[in-house]
């Protein structure tokens, strides 16, 4: 199975949202896994229809039951819809809300319970820790994704020979038998190279792009 993960951020509007489904007609082959994580204001709506993709959570509290935690979204609150899988640990919500290996993991955990795979985001600088901390929990609860900081936003494609070095050591690192996703400024047209390193890709601003985003699935 192959995962293709869009991430949509604080981006569009309900317009721009039915627009985008509008214009999506995919047929997602069965190797293959096309997900959207969209804001949670439209998770919900988008949920409920059929759309030709998967919505689900760009991120998680780390309380793991209902109360009185304003603004907050709990595993609870998605008893009926819940979603297949969940971000968690995006280098985003690293850098700007200073989330540590420690809180992500905690944040998958709740998921976890709730039979939701977290999508867990690292980089190297991250990695050793983050595989400690997931020593307890079976390969097959969770999927990661390698997010080169460097590499996010930036147009930049890492070079083939450093990627295939980087694979190398972060599945000697992970658990045997670990997916593991690429991120980083994935497109239609640098797609195929990380086919045979990875289990899938993590796409960012061409995943807003319909036509573009039913590229990197056809060629993923």
């Amino acid at each position: 199975m192959r995962y293709i993960i869009g991430n949509w951020k604080a981006n569009l509007n309900l317009e721009e949202v039915d627009n985008f489904c509008q214009e999506w007609n995919v047929a997602t082959p069965n190797e293959k896994t096309v997900a959207l994580a969209v804001p949670c204001v439209f998770y919900a709506y988008l949920a409920t229809r059929k759309i030709g993709f998967t919505p689900i959570l760009q991120d998680i509290s780390i309380f793991g039951e209902n109360g009185a935690r304003t603004g907050e979204i709990t595993v609870e609150n998605l008893r009926g819809i819940e979603p297949p899988f969940t971000l968690v640990g995006h280098s985003e919500r690293r850098r700007d809300f200073g989330e540590t290996n420690e809180v992500i993991v905690a944040k998958a955990k709740n998921l976890m319970r709730a039979k939701i795979t977290p999508i867990i985001c690292f980089d190297l600088e991250q990695m050793e820790e983050l595989a400690k901390l997931l020593q307890e929990f079976a390969p097959k609860t969770y999927l990661l994704a390698y997010e080169p900081v460097d590499a996010i936003g930036t147009g930049k494609n890492l070079s083939g020979e450093l990627l295939q070095a980087q694979f190398k050591l972060i599945r000697q690192v992970f658990a045997p038998g670990t997916k593991i996703l690429y991120g980083g400024s994935v497109k239609a047209e640098n797609v195929a190279q990380y086919h045979d390193l990875s289990d899938g890709v993590l796409v960012g601003g061409a995943s807003l792009k319909p036509q573009e985003f039913a590229q990197i699935v056809e060629r993923a």
